[in-house]
């Protein structure tokens, strides 16, 4: 257990500075205090899966990422995280290249 909180507070605080966002910023998106972000930065407490949920979208990573589950970002959950921003529009334009690449796929037999 102890080992769980070492890698979801080292992570949290890993991808916080990566995205070059203050704790105090931090707690605030996510609706916390500055010292909880703290703690949970420190292995002191672990936040709710509420809440790190919430810390996952503010820096941009995955809870799966921060539980320890994955070992890293990788390239598609990164774009997938990055999809749901788009418009309705670009988000149909990228289901379509899919769907074309996929039948392209089939057809090459791959």
């Amino acid at each position: 257990m102890q080992e769980l909180n070492k890698k979801i507070s080292s992570r949290i605080k890993e991808k916080r500075e990566k995205a070059g966002i203050s704790q105090k910023d931090l707690a605030d998106r996510v609706g916390v205090t500055p010292s909880a972000i703290n703690q949970y930065e420190n292995g002191v407490k672990r936040p709710s899966t509420d809440i790190l949920a919430k810390i996952a979208v503010e820096i941009d990573t995955s809870s799966d990422y921060l539980l320890g589950i994955i070992d890293e970002d990788d390239e598609i959950s990164i774009n997938f995280r990055e999809f749901e921003k788009l418009t309705d529009r670009d988000k149909s334009f990228i289901i379509q290249n899919i769907k074309f690449l996929k039948e392209a796929s089939k057809k090459e037999g791959k």
